[in-house]
């Protein structure tokens, strides 16, 4: 019975194989094509995605808006038609032997929300793929409601996890910027600093000189009305994107650039005058009746009385005092615009600030009425003065 089982077996194998390939049975399968128009205009849609819902097989429409779609199963099958910018439609149908109806889609217009674009080591990607942490900060829209100063002002409050250290005051001198706070005791913690995709030298240790033990920034030769966008990149990927030099965070900065239209005219101004406002506290001396210094301890020992309580104040006094009133001033004037092919971006700005600092009232008489000369530097030892032009085109 088995042996008569299996040869029956080969003989329907056989027999299979010796049919030609006319009568062997087939999927059946058929064509759709339909037209894709804009619901309000009545216009075609060109490169419309039109999708077999769960299967990968997808086609785009032409310039007519028309598309279509081969191999398609018979049975009832649903078509989803997708492009930006518009609702997807979807249809229904039944494939038969006969084939099939056109499927034909009407697409609603819709306001949509894009996925937003940062700019890496690796080029421009969406947020969502971004595996680190991306803060952005839109510097167009902060300069139309506030002036900001510098870079770290721009960014102070708008970013978590960024650390904004104000300096000393004194005029150059800039602010420390920590992203995620300090990683090291005896290196460098300052932060990776990238204007459109070149790395700038922001090691203060770079610098030759410093002020009262503040030194100056790099990010201070920017000009704030200049930036369109920063991107603060903070984790561990930053390093893994831009290197080791970027265990610190990574300062990405997007200048403005033109677009097609007419010229667009900005100009600023900007004075101001610096003060030294601090009240600094009086020194007292302890005499006893012979004008001598009688000190507490000394009081406290019976070894002298104090009779008389006098007290000076070298800060306070335009005499003595090594402070004088300082004054700031910016002037910025830019102009974009262009064409469809051509575009440009034209800027320059001047600044100049003179610190608190300058020698007492009575020592610059001194000088002056012994003949002597003072130089600029020792009259205004802190001072600042910068000018910049930046074209893109």
């Amino acid at each position: 019975m088995k042996s008569r089982r299996v040869t029956w077996l080969v003989g329907a194998l056989a027999l299979a194989l010796a049919l030609p390939l006319s009568t062997r049975p087939a999927m059946a399968q058929a064509t759709i094509g339909g037209q894709v128009t804009d619901a309000q205009t009545g216009e075609p849609l060109a490169q419309v995605r039109i999708v077999l819902v769960g299967t990968n097989i997808s086609v785009f429409t032409g310039e007519d808006g028309r598309y279509i779609m081969r191999n398609v199963p018979q049975g009832t099958v649903a078509l989803r038609a997708i492009r930006i910018g518009y609702q997807s439609g979807n249809s229904t149908l039944t494939v038969s032997a006969a084939g099939a109806p056109e499927a034909d889609f009407l697409l609603t217009r819709a306001v949509v929300s894009l996925d937003e674009i940062v700019v890496t080591a690796t080029g421009q990607q969406r947020r969502r793929e971004v595996a680190n942490a991306v803060t952005k900060v839109e510097a167009t829209e902060v300069t139309r409601e506030v002036m900001p100063i510098n870079v770290g002002s721009l960014i102070q409050g708008r970013a978590p996890g960024v650390q904004i250290i104000n300096g000393s005051g004194t005029a150059g001198t800039a602010q420390q910027i920590r992203i995620r706070g300090s990683s090291s005791i005896s290196l460098s913690n300052e932060p990776l600093l990238v204007v459109d995709g070149i790395r700038v030298d922001n090691d203060e240790s770079s610098l030759g000189f410093g002020t009262g033990g503040q030194t100056v920034s790099r990010m201070n030769d920017f000009n704030p009305d200049d930036i369109e966008s920063i991107e603060i990149v903070k984790g561990p990927s930053a390093a893994a994107l831009y290197g080791t030099a970027a265990a610190n965070g990574v300062i990405v900065i997007q200048t403005k650039r033109g677009r097609a239209g007419r010229p667009q005219w900005n100009a600023f101004i900007e004075q101001g005058i610096v003060q030294e406002v601090t009240d600094w506290p009086d020194n007292y001396r302890g005499l006893d009746a012979g004008g001598s210094s009688c000190r507490l301890n000394d009081v406290g020992q019976g070894s002298c009385t104090q009779s008389e309580i006098r007290r000076a104040n070298p800060l306070n006094s335009a005499n003595t005092a090594p402070f004088k009133d300082g004054r700031r001033q910016q002037y910025g004037l830019n102009v974009s615009g262009g064409s469809q092919d051509v575009s440009y971006y034209i800027s320059g700005e001047f600044e100049k600030e003179s610190g608190i600092f300058g020698l007492p009232t009575r020592t610059a008489d001194s000088i002056l009425a012994a003949g002597g000369n003072i130089p600029d530097y020792a009259a205004d030892p802190n001072r600042l003065s910068r000018a910049n032009i930046r074209a893109n085109i």
